[in-house]
């Protein structure tokens, strides 16, 4: 499909030209779709389902997207690969929205303030109805540009900005949040009366994680005295001195922002020095190569991740993992190898959850301030990230943006 800002493929060559130039003014690129290329499909199930006619051919349906493709800070393209894939199947195989493509305006980022608010800007210049968030370090400089424009900000891999907070925000997957919820967790379930947070020393963003955590764990009775922050070198290969230190208060309960083989150097130095308080860790440290390498470590350690997380032994037989590396096989095949796969299937959950809320809408009047009104009312939304979620009551004030 040849559309208003160009052909198709020319545009996503020359985008991905300027990625790995990392431009100065940050890479838009437009994924067309419907009947024309965006609409192409690949392979035996590409075949079977633009036989069976679920090719979606009406009005495109204009969406945003912002993501750190490049940067210091971190890189993140396999959500956008994830994200695209998902566009991509959900137009060839799935009649779009109502028959009605999702046309994708993704801008490349570098987690840069001037980059964030230059793509927030040129995204915003094709009039999308909404923007899906990918990892973006810097939506500080972007979002309040989209609430400005009433454009709601959905999805997303989201930290500790504004993406928590914002009004027109809609967050299933915030790292925020799945942290928030440990200390949540702890205090209603667990009657933890004592908390412990382990953040790494020199990362700004993990402090902020770890303050949000306690103010949380505060707001729910504790005092402040009841939750001791301590830090941590992240490049020591011993987590003992880290453990001793945050079992010094006699905490029931240590809270781990961590990721990686680090996961489990804590959980074995818990088990070595015999701490009897609840090891809380993050939902990615518990794939199958961290839980081999774990073993016995992990007896009654917690996890605190709302989402799927692909390569987990348990999930590698759901019908929506199994659909997910359909679809990468199928658009974006090199991505299965990626180490940082779970990002991908962050893009491909926030693509299908996205679809699933705008399926309730009128076709006809698919609008910012409807898809803002959908998802203020949405309660027990079906999740393919995870449990289903609801976005109509916010469990912790902190993070109003959550849907859980």
């Amino acid at each position: 499909m040849t559309n208003r800002w160009g052909n198709a493929a020319g545009l996503r060559r020359s985008w991905r030209a300027r990625i790995a130039a990392a431009g100065a003014a940050g890479a838009l690129a437009v994924l067309a779709t419907g009947a024309g290329a965006g609409a192409a499909t690949h392979g035996a199930a590409g075949r079977h389902h633009a036989a069976h006619g679920h090719k979606a051919t009406g009005k495109p349906i204009v969406v945003g997207y912002v993501n750190d493709d490049t940067g210091a800070v971190g890189a993140f393209p396999e959500t956008t690969a994830g994200t695209e894939a998902a566009v991509k199947y959900v137009n060839a195989h799935l009649d779009g929205i109502h028959n009605r493509p999702i046309e994708l305006i993704a801008c490349s980022d570098d987690a840069t303030p001037a980059q964030a608010s230059s793509c927030a800007t040129r995204v915003l210049q094709h009039n999308p109805v909404a923007i899906l968030g990918g990892v973006d370090f810097a939506t500080t400089a972007s979002i309040p540009l989209f609430q400005k424009a009433g454009v709601p900000y959905i999805g997303g891999l989201a930290f500790t900005g504004p993406e928590n907070t914002d009004p027109t925000s809609f967050q299933w997957n915030s790292i925020t949040a799945n942290f928030s919820v440990m200390p949540f967790y702890g205090v209603r379930h667990l009657h933890a009366k004592r908390i412990s947070i382990l953040y790494p020393s020199g990362v700004g963003t993990d402090l902020s994680l770890a303050q949000l955590m306690a103010g949380v764990a505060e707001s729910l009775g504790l005092k402040k005295s009841d939750v001791t922050l301590v830090s941590y070198d992240a490049t020591s290969p011993d987590m003992t001195a880290p453990i001793e230190a945050a079992n010094k208060t006699n905490p029931s309960m240590i809270i781990g922002i961590t990721s990686g083989p680090q996961c489990v150097t804590l959980a074995q130095a818990r088990q070595e020095l015999g701490v009897k308080a609840t090891l809380f860790l993050p939902g990615g440290c518990f794939g199958k190569q961290l839980n081999a390498q774990a073993g016995a470590a992990y007896n009654g350690v917690y996890g605190g991740q709302a989402t799927a997380v692909p390569g987990s032994p348990q999930l590698a037989n759901k019908p929506a993992m199994k659909l997910f590396y359909k679809i990468l096989r199928e658009y974006s095949a090199k991505t299965i190898s990626s180490p940082l796969i779970s990002f991908a299937f962050f893009g491909y959950g926030d693509v299908v959850n996205f679809r699933n809320v705008l399926l309730k809408l009128n076709p006809a009047k698919i609008t910012s301030k409807a898809i803002i009104a959908a998802f203020r009312h949405t309660v027990n939304q079906s999740n393919v990230l995870g449990p289903s979620f609801s976005c109509a009551r916010p469990p912790i004030k902190q993070v109003r943006a959550l849907c859980t």
